[in-house]
């Protein structure tokens, strides 16, 4: 089960020695990147936060990230394949163009429906429950503090393990929602 936990914004937030994914004694120099971006019209910010991992959860997270990776690219290659034979079936018809564009977005929509039950094909359970807690270890949302008003701001964080989340909390002050 997932924990959510929100602290106040800062630059720099203490982190508890321990995998973020199973709670074993982390592996020097092992960390699962938490990313979250902010766009607006004013200023650009993205925050990027390590947390520490055990050998087999880094393994494990490499090996998830990199079948992601590939079945994302595989579905974007059929996808501009079909979108190319369709259109070029039509010689330039409008009509094809869009229905190649209709039918090159249904793997990629595929993909992007069941993209956890891809990226776990082959895993034992164990792995698959291990998979889904480094997945779980990610930044949710951030508000910036004010520069005028002086409003406080605040980053959402979300843990797949318990102990883990209210480490951090209690680390920095935060508090689980």
């Amino acid at each position: 089960m997932a924990v959510k936990v929100k602290t106040r914004y800062t630059e720099s937030f203490r982190i508890p020695s321990r995998c973020a994914a199973c709670g074993k004694a982390p592996a020097p120099g092992m960390k699962k990147v938490g990313n979250r971006g902010s766009w607006s019209s004013r200023v650009d910010r993205i925050i990027q936060i390590g947390f520490p991992l055990c050998e087999e959860c880094a393994e494990l997270d490499k090996r998830v990230s990199s079948r992601k990776a590939l079945i994302q690219g595989l579905a974007l290659l059929v996808s501009i394949g079909i979108c190319s034979v369709v259109a070029f079936a039509g010689r330039g018809s409008y009509s094809y163009m869009v229905l190649g564009f209709l039918a090159g977005s249904v793997p990629f929509a595929l993909v992007a429906t069941f993209a956890h039950v891809c990226r776990t094909l082959g895993l034992t359970p164990d792995q698959r429950q291990r998979s889904r807690l480094v997945d779980a270890v990610r930044i949710c949302y951030f508000k910036r503090p004010g520069l005028i008003f002086g409003r406080a701001g605040e980053i959402g964080f979300q843990f797949g393990v318990e102990t883990f989340a209210k480490e951090f909390a209690q680390m920095n002050l935060g508090e689980l929602t």
